[in-house]
């Protein structure tokens, strides 16, 4: 919502987004963890081939 409204200077030039996986963690470490993971370059791998 944030992305799409125009609130995110990050973002905004690239909306309207469109959410293609939703994914939940147990808690804000692990889900922090696995961003930074996919930020990286064997995580970009990862999410082009699995996400």
């Amino acid at each position: 919502m944030e992305h799409n409204s125009g609130q995110s200077i990050h973002t905004n030039r690239f909306k309207p987004w469109k959410l293609m996986t939703y994914v939940t963690f147990d808690n804000r470490q692990k889900a922090e963890s696995f961003e930074r993971y996919l930020k990286s370059h064997s995580g970009r791998a990862f999410a082009k081939k699995h996400l």
